[in-house]
């Protein structure tokens, strides 16, 4: 019985090793296929990735015979006043010398409280344009607030009538800004720099 168990098994093997379903492709030819097949994903992966990075060039190459985006919102910002939500004139208060310490106190809170919402109005406005730490350092220098000021003390209005490119290179741009200032019309050149993302670094009057 015991024989015959084993020859019935051996018939089984024989069977399934000659039956037509059964994969004969030889070893090196599964090899093969399985390294070209990596080969072509691998070159796949290498023009995927050199088109991204020639997107990204493209992306932040500079148009030279237009105004920057950047430049404009600011230009747009500063010399378009009055504008309340950006001045801190109204905050430049006298505190007298009869002031109490409770109401000084008071006052100086109250004060810091404005000027905080006036530098968060910047930020929403502006802050997208300015490399990592420039715009605080555009609005400690003074020259963002001039126009606010000047139209907040004369009563006056001043407005941007137009912009003009002078000249713009990778990284500085000339910008002439031609305003209504009052009764009167004014041209102020400035001068913005950018870093290798586009963003600004320094707002300066043209030499």
């Amino acid at each position: 019985m015991k024989k015959l168990c084993v020859m019935l098994m051996c018939a089984c093997l024989m069977t399934a090793c000659s039956s037509g379903t059964t994969d004969t492709t030889p070893a090196a030819e599964i090899f093969t296929a399985a390294a070209t097949e990596t080969e072509a994903a691998s070159e796949a992966e290498t023009t995927a990735a050199a088109t991204e990075a020639e997107t990204e060039v493209a992306a932040t190459e500079v148009d030279k015979t237009v105004v920057s985006e950047q430049a404009k919102a600011i230009i747009e910002a500063v010399m378009n006043a009055p504008n309340p939500d950006l001045s801190f004139y109204p905050y430049m208060t006298t505190i007298g010398l009869d002031t109490s310490q409770d109401e000084l106190e008071s006052q100086m809170a109250e004060t810091q409280e404005a000027k905080d919402q006036v530098y968060e109005n910047w930020d929403n406005l502006l802050g997208q344009y300015f490399a990592a730490g420039m715009l605080d350092r555009f609005i400690s220098e003074g020259i963002s607030g001039q126009y606010l000021m000047k139209a907040d003390m004369e009563d006056i209005e001043i407005s941007v009538k137009d912009i003009q490119l002078v000249e713009r290179g990778d990284y500085v741009e000339t910008v002439l800004v031609n305003l209504q200032v009052g009764d009167q019309e004014e041209s102020v050149t400035w001068e913005f720099t950018h870093d290798e993302a586009g963003l600004i670094t320094k707002v300066r009057p043209a030499q």
